[in-house]
């Protein structure tokens, strides 16, 4: 049963992040002129610790609330969340250093994904 609850959750968050609109690299040099790949990626990651921070504030919230039977959804919306963020950031990164991941959105998706995972071992 637990395997089957860990693909629904991997299927969910394929899903959504499949769905984040990804800057392109004109989109991006018009947020930040005359910087570098570098100093791109490094707002880029600045901005992103910034929207993590209040994804992990707005769940911490809700967690406050005298509702334990909620937590588990409260937790999941913080992976969610935490998750989606962060892989709107490795996305943008391969885009700044053009090395877009190959495939389709759902592949690109899983690709960014399994690099979160990754990162967070």
């Amino acid at each position: 049963m637990r395997g089957l609850a860990s693909a629904s959750v991997a299927d969910q968050l394929i899903d959504v992040v499949s769905r984040i609109a990804v800057r392109d690299l004109a989109t991006l040099r018009r947020y930040f002129p005359a910087l570098s790949p570098d100093e791109i990626a490094d707002k880029l990651v600045v901005g992103t610790a910034r929207a993590t921070e209040a994804v992990g504030a707005g769940v911490g919230t809700a967690a406050a609330l005298p509702t334990p039977p909620a937590m588990p959804a409260e937790l999941a919306a913080g992976v969610l969340g935490a998750a989606t963020v962060e892989c709107k950031l490795i996305a943008e990164l391969h885009v700044v250093y053009g090395l877009r991941a190959p495939g389709n959105v759902r592949q690109r998706a899983a690709l960014y994904l399994a690099e979160w995972t990754e990162g967070r071992a």
